[in-house]
């Protein structure tokens, strides 16, 4: 299939209604609405609308996450030390974002992301479905 030139540009006036599933378990986590000038929707397995953090607000919460996962000190926190050391590079290259975090209410993974990368993943994605990874 040969795509006009012009086919990005008009993508932005384009609505969309997606399903963000788990890239585990691929269970729903959540429902969002993208229309051309209007706010983003995002409603979670609940019927609750997500609520945005801001960058600082994201950064604050991993860096106390981090702390916590440093005093335990064992074996198994060594996981959630590197988890929440991802989370802090995301949210400092990602710097000046709003960010969602959304979290598998089968399996518990827990997804961050900014609302540019966000809405990149919602225009791409092929089908109803972004997997989030």
């Amino acid at each position: 299939m040969v795509r006009s030139p012009g086919a990005n540009i008009l993508a932005i006036f384009r609505g969309y209604d997606r399903e963000l599933v788990c890239s585990q378990c691929r269970s729903v986590i959540a429902w969002i609405r993208l229309r051309p000038f209007s706010l983003i929707a995002i409603r979670d397995t609940l019927g609750q609308d997500v609520t945005p953090l801001g960058g600082t607000v994201a950064l604050g919460a991993a860096e106390v996450e981090l702390s916590d996962a440093k005093a335990v000190g064992d074996s198994a926190s060594d996981g959630d030390v590197r988890a929440a050391r991802r989370r802090i590079d995301y949210f400092r290259r990602e710097a000046g974002e709003v960010f969602y975090e959304f979290t598998c209410p089968n399996c518990g993974t827990r997804y961050d992301r900014s609302l540019p990368h966000l809405t990149k993943d919602v225009r791409h994605a092929p089908a109803g479905r972004v997997a989030l990874k």
